[in-house]
């Protein structure tokens, strides 16, 4: 970072930088302080030496000039540097617009959403309003269903736990027959009560 110019130095002020290279002056100023960008103060105000993809015509560099107050200033072609700086800026503005103009349309699109979403809200609610009350007979027959849905489930549950006693049963009484079978000799085994049957209370 160079404190005073030099004759080779050809520098300019720091918000012009910024507007010709699409940065802000706060980022230019750190990339000078990194030593990423050359860069020099005058009078307690930033220049810029451009980079080669930033560089102007050599009509309008800067020439640098020894005041009579001993200070560091400069005299630059003006003709140059406004026409310079006005198409740093013009391009800018080309910038923002585009961004404004993006942003345009995305609030439009935030609008319309917002405008179905309460439409929508606004119906729900009104059908909310519509809807009929639940009649307090309406309750009871509700209750009364329940009451009878559990009974059944219940009755159920009952006869299956009773349909796999039997079924054991059964398979006790058949080993207990064929045991029997084997012991006497028998050629015929004496068959119990029909499982069905049994279950069903016949």
């Amino acid at each position: 970072m160079d404190k005073r110019p030099d004759s080779q130095l050809n520098g300019i002020e720091l918000n012009e930088a910024a507007a010709l290279m699409e940065s802000t002056a706060e980022a230019l100023r750190k990339k000078i302080q990194r030593g990423s960008l050359q860069g020099y103060k005058v009078d307690g105000r930033w220049y810029v030496v451009l980079p080669n993809e930033y560089g102007h015509p050599d009509d309008e560099r800067i020439r640098w000039n020894d005041v009579s107050d001993g200070d560091w200033g400069y005299v630059r072609t003006l003709q140059n540097a406004s026409q310079y700086t006005i198409q740093a800026y013009e391009s800018h503005i080309s910038s923002l617009q585009s961004e404004i103009e993006f942003l345009r349309r995305q609030v439009a699109t935030l609008t319309q959403d917002g405008l179905e979403k309460n439409r929508t809200i606004n119906g729900l609610a009104q059908r909310l309003t519509e809807l009929p009350e639940v009649s307090q007979t309406t309750m009871h027959e509700q209750e009364a269903l329940r009451n009878t849905v559990e009974r059944e489930l219940a009755a159920t549950r009952q006869f299956v736990e009773r349909a796999m006693e039997l079924e054991r049963e059964w398979n006790r009484e058949k080993f207990r027959i064929l045991e029997e079978s084997a012991v006497k000799g028998r050629d015929e085994v004496t068959k119990p009560k029909s499982f069905w049957r049994r279950l069903l209370g016949d």
